[in-house]
């Protein structure tokens, strides 16, 4: 649920980003609420708690504390953060997640993260098909802060809190108008990012109204752009290079006890000749994928958030939030390779199929058995990965609170809709062959 915003409130605001930890107590009457003050609601469950319950951990973010991060989404201000050290999804390239970003609390998982926004659950993604939730849909420009729950939560929330909770508080209460712009350009090549942001809003004794819009285009950054990822062959097997597979066009023998490079191998498609693929004796020829594969995707969203407020009447208000979505992305991979039978009998067999060099399997026939080619399909081009995300959440509800009593309520209607399609180029599904006397042909 999300706070009455009070002079109280606010101090206590910064208590928390001070801190770093407190205890997590929804509705708790306190010791200046008795002395007449608006009582203050932190973030949490409407379960009623004794005052003498174990404190949660809990870190709280604040809007300065992002801006002064430089950063231009949520996903990368969560994993500059201690209690987000490992695990998380990043957005990559070729993925089926897409330019998914995930966030996983101690380690256990994003499906055991409970990702909130404004006190609510959102409805997991269905490229993950679990319950996380994708934090580049929530536009940074709109938030007011970060609440992370460091500590398990599962007995408040269930199973997918057992990590922690994430709540992201979106502004409601401002009066004015701010613009940024801004890019940033890396010295090496890759991730160009363009972003701009609009906040306009403004506030009365009765109500609040506050609309933001947020644009962001980031450029993917191919293997082959940084020393790390980009082919090297530093010897003569192909354990001594980065960025490079046996899978150009190499044949196997039937038990894998021998590999063998096929045809001249040019290094004007492949990789060259290389030794000892997957630590088989013989040859391979390689290929460079680095050359070709994105590391991260491309990624382009554009994001509104709406929030209005009106009081009705002492104590009780009218609320209406509407976040607006949509992201397009961009995936590479190297052409794709894979694995197919030949008849040992082929022309083209390198192996001695007598068994003089080395023992070959017979078929129940009494025939040699097939060998294997590990085969790049280098004509189909690469592996193109697009996908377009729509993501629409509107909330219409009633919340306040009955006279003195420490008695809240808080009633909503929702309607949420998330709408993905994802396009893949090039992708081989199957490879059926046909070898003839005279050659081998592609079916």
């Amino acid at each position: 649920m999300k706070p009455r915003k009070n002079p109280l409130a606010h101090a206590v605001s910064v208590a928390m980003a001070t801190t770093g930890a407190f205890v997590l107590y929804p509705a708790v009457p306190t010791g200046a609420q008795q002395a007449g003050l608006e009582e203050v609601i932190v973030t949490g469950s409407r379960i009623r708690r004794a005052v003498s319950d174990a404190p949660s951990p809990l870190s709280v973010m604040v809007r300065l504390e992002i801006d002064l991060t430089g950063l231009e989404n949520v996903a990368d201000v969560l994993r500059g953060t201690n209690f987000n050290s490992f695990g998380s999804f990043r957005e990559r390239s070729g993925s089926s997640f897409g330019q998914v970003a995930l966030v996983s609390l101690r380690g256990l998982g994003s499906d055991r993260t409970a990702v909130l926004v404004n006190g609510r659950r959102v409805p997991g993604n269905p490229f993950t098909g679990t319950a996380a939730v994708d934090l580049n849909s929530i536009p940074l420009a709109a938030i007011d802060r970060v609440e992370v729950l460091t500590d398990s939560a599962s007995a408040v929330y269930g199973a997918d809190a057992i990590g922690g909770v994430v709540n992201v508080i979106l502004r409601d209460d401002y009066d004015g108008a701010e613009l940024e712009i801004g890019f940033e350009s890396p010295s090496r090549a890759g991730a160009d990012s363009d972003h701009a942001s609009f906040v306009i809003g403004t506030s009365s004794d009765r109500g609040n109204l506050l609309f933001t819009a947020e644009l962001f285009e980031r450029d993917p950054i191919f293997d082959g752009d940084r020393a790390y990822s980009s082919v090297q062959i530093n010897g003569p097997n192909l354990g001594d290079t980065i960025g490079v597979s046996a899978g150009g066009n190499t044949a196997f023998h039937p038990w894998f006890i021998a590999a063998t490079a096929l045809g001249d191998c040019p290094e004007d498609v492949y990789a060259g000749v290389l030794g000892n693929p997957f630590g088989i004796p013989g040859t391979a020829c390689g290929f460079g994928y680095a050359d070709i594969s994105a590391q991260t995707g491309g990624l382009d969203r554009v994001s509104t958030f709406l929030d209005a407020n009106y009081e009705f009447s002492p104590g009780h208000e009218v609320f209406f939030e509407n976040r607006f979505t949509r992201i397009e992305s961009f995936g590479r991979y190297a052409p794709a390779v894979g694995f197919f039978s030949v008849p040992a009998d082929s022309p083209y067999n390198p192996f001695d199929t007598s068994g003089e060099s080395y023992p070959w399997p017979m078929q129940a026939d009494g025939t040699p058995g097939p060998f294997s080619i590990f085969h790049r399909f280098v004509g189909h081009g690469p592996r193109d990965d697009d996908t377009v995300r729509f993501e629409l959440d509107s909330v219409l509800g009633v919340t306040g609170s009955f006279g003195e009593s420490d008695i809240n309520y808080e009633g909503y209607v929702r309607s949420y809709r998330y709408d993905g399609a994802e396009e893949g180029e090039t992708y081989i599904f199957r490879a059926r062959w046909n070898w003839k006397s005279s050659g081998a042909t592609t079916i």
